[in-house]
């Protein structure tokens, strides 16, 4: 629908200039505008968001509070260098922090269950690779994070693993409700006074003589001093010189099960598989490895083979002692990936910053990448 004649009441109040104009409602839009209201009370800050909440990643993902596993770690160093690396873990594991001291634990389920990465006959090499970096590794940790022997080595878990090996154990990581950490900052941004307008989907941008304006599909325009891109995965539709893929990444939930004694977050082949309890149920996302070039998409529709992968890996390695249980929910979200994990927070001009491409890790990065975004903005 397209709105060609605007009211008074519309072009006075609910289209006024905005001082910052923030696109995506996201969890890295929402952090960005709360910490700008919180910077600048006075400021009139809008967010802009195609649908009537964020359908990216920021709802539709597995609810890990985590900052990476011993394979992933290695399997990133072997494209960026060991400071950057161990500087993106540093902003991850800050970033959850600063969530949870913004919000409080209660108000998202925070649970500190602590996480294991598995191994067993089908990856005992990497097993070896990790053990013979663990040591070094948990240095690095310290001088980075601060805090003492991250990673730690047990041979046994009771969960019933199919062929397990060993587990490399991170008692520092944790699970959250990934819908009421939304709500909760949602909440907050619109108690501060910052609007939150869903159906605005933004087509175009352009520069004029006293800022920028954003031109959306149902014909509204918005114009403010500063505009700030938070659409993640989406960022490149405005912005097509980005180096962002659109990556989909894909979940199943079991029905409940009453005798599950699987407890945590759980990782599996690098990180690419990955999966948690979640009220006596099981929660299984990942698989996207079998077929890379099907889910580099913004189609949020499911892919029969990463569903038969995630079924495959459910029944044959986390519950064989289960085959009859059912499935009992599938999504999908659409993350943001790039030649390198780093998160792109830059200006681009004098009227636009972007904060995007999360690589999987929005959850715990948002907060901090929010953060650097508002400093550009001080500039």
């Amino acid at each position: 629908m397209l709105y060609k004649d605007l009211s008074y009441w519309e072009q006075e109040t609910l289209l006024k200039p905005a001082d910052f104009l923030i696109l995506g409602a996201g969890l890295t839009g929402l952090h960005t505008s709360i910490q700008l209201k919180n910077k600048y009370p006075s400021k009139r800050i809008i967010i802009l968001e195609r649908g009537p909440f964020s359908i990216g990643a920021s709802t539709r993902n597995a609810g890990f509070a985590c900052f990476g596993s011993i394979s992933e770690i290695l399997d990133d160093l072997r494209q960026s260098s060991e400071e950057e690396v161990y500087n993106l873990i540093l902003d991850r594991y800050n970033g959850l922090q600063k969530t949870r001291e913004l919000i409080g634990d209660a108000a998202f389920d925070f649970q500190h269950k602590g996480s294991h990465e598995i191994f067993n006959s089908g990856n005992e090499k990497d097993l070896k690779a990790a053990l013979e970096y663990l040591p070094h590794a948990n240095t690095q940790l310290y001088k980075y994070l601060g805090i003492k022997n991250v990673f730690k080595k047990t041979d046994f878990l009771d969960f019933g693993f199919t062929n397990q090996v060993a587990a490399i154990a991170n008692n520092y990581e944790g699970q959250l409700h990934s819908g009421k950490l939304y709500a909760a900052l949602w909440a907050m941004a619109l108690q501060l006074g910052v609007g939150i307008y869903g159906g605005s989907d933004a087509i175009e941008m352009e520069i004029t003589e006293t800022g920028i304006k954003v031109y959306t599909k149902t014909g509204m325009v918005f114009s403010a001093e500063q505009l700030i891109i938070t659409t993640n995965a989406f960022a490149s539709d405005l912005l097509p010189e980005l180096e962002i893929v659109a990556t989909r990444g894909q979940v199943l939930l079991t029905e409940k099960m009453p005798d599950l004694k699987m407890k945590g977050i759980f990782h599996y082949d690098k990180g690419y598989y990955y999966w948690r309890d979640l009220d006596k149920r099981i929660l299984l996302g990942g698989a996207r490895n079998t077929d890379f070039e099907g889910e580099q998409t913004h189609d949020l529709n499911l892919n029969e083979k990463v569903q038969k992968a995630l079924e495959h890996f459910l029944f044959e390695t986390i519950i064989p002692y289960h085959p009859d249980v059912k499935i009992e929910m599938r999504w999908s979200g659409i993350m943001a990936m790039g030649p390198q994990k780093n998160p792109i927070i830059k200006r681009i001009n004098d009227r636009v910053v972007v904060a995007a491409r999360m690589g999987g890790m929005g959850v715990a990065l948002s907060s901090v990448v929010a953060e650097k975004a508002v400093k550009l903005l001080e500039k």
